[in-house]
């Protein structure tokens, strides 16, 4: 119950009922109620009693007030309900107005989301194409780079192939010159140049120089490949007596080198191969011996750094 019904109450001569925080208004209205009985009380023990129209008229006074208030407080409360659904009609209005701008808000982001997914799609796209011809150009120096070591190693083969034509030329030439007398008409060819022995198949260079011209086993085997042969490796017995004759001047432990030597443990000729026939050389091979030829005294194991002569060979023209 309000406090505005409680004064009613109190107004209409319920006192019972009080008002919290409201005493003094409720002693003043109490006040105002008993005032009439003390008066009349007064008025009885004093003279005749008030007219009662004027009681009937201070009561509809009463109930007038009453109801003023009653309707000034029902108006207040309509309008606080009138407000307050005005209030929720705005807000309404305004969650509303704010729910439709999220929308076109979300459907533009949809929009420029399906935007940037496009052309996402076609950046991809675009990569994968520049990354295909990033390959195709890696792929294309790879194969030129491919052509240009070929290139070059057929440059190199062919300049190699030039020189060899050239040499072989040029030896061509020189074995025609070596090999074939210009001062006679026609030309005539022999099969060792000159200054060359012929027996058989081979021609044979006798190097006999004084001591001081003498050589060790390398230095004669450097002699001999200078000059197109090598130091004279026999392969039969019929050579092996052409040589021993060919070693003049020679004795004791004083000879020729002919192109054997020992080399780990075996007797081996300058061709890699080994000897063959044993019986020709039998004092052990020992590193650091070579061989000499002595006229007609077979052949000697001597140091490799003694100073000897030499025999070169090379295979003669076929004429």
């Amino acid at each position: 119950m309000d406090r505005r019904a409680q004064r009613l109450n109190v107004t209409f001569g319920n006192p019972n009922i009080s008002v919290p925080g409201e005493e003094i208004e409720e002693e003043a209205v109490y006040a105002n109620v008993a005032a009439p009985t003390a008066n009349k009380r007064k008025a009885t023990s004093a003279g005749p009693l008030p007219d009662k129209e004027s009681e009937k008229r201070s009561c509809f006074k009463k109930l007038a007030y009453c109801f003023g208030i009653a309707c000034v407080i029902l108006s207040l409360g309509v309008g606080g309900v009138f407000a307050y659904i005005v209030s929720i009609h705005d807000v309404t209005s305004q969650l509303k107005s704010n729910q439709t701008a999220l929308q076109e808000e979300n459907y533009n982001l949809n929009s420029h989301i399906s935007s940037l997914t496009s052309e996402k799609e076609n950046l991809t796209r675009n990569l994968r194409n520049v990354t295909d011809q990033l390959n195709q150009k890696r792929n294309l120096e790879t194969q030129v780079q491919t052509l240009e070591t070929e290139k070059k190693k057929l440059t190199e083969q062919i300049q190699k192939e030039a020189k060899v034509i050239q040499f072989n030329t040029s030896r061509a030439q020189w074995s025609l010159n070596a090999y074939c007398q210009q001062q006679d008409s026609p030309r005539t060819c022999k099969p060792c140049e000159s200054g060359w022995l012929h027996s058989q198949s081979s021609c044979y260079a006798v190097n006999k120089p004084d001591s001081a011209g003498q050589k060790n086993w390398e230095e004669a085997r450097k002699d001999c490949r200078g000059k197109g042969s090598h130091l004279v490796v026999v392969a039969v017995d019929n050579e092996k007596e052409t040589v021993s004759g060919y070693s003049w001047e020679s004795s004791g432990f004083r000879g020729y080198w002919i192109g054997l030597r020992a080399k780990d443990g075996k007797w081996k000729w300058v061709d890699g191969s080994d000897l063959a026939n044993t019986s020709w050389m039998t004092e052990p091979a020992t590193d650091g011996r070579c061989v000499i030829s002595v006229h007609n005294g077979g052949w000697k194991s001597v140091s490799c750094d003694e100073k000897q002569r030499w025999i070169c060979e090379k295979a003669a023209l076929s004429v």
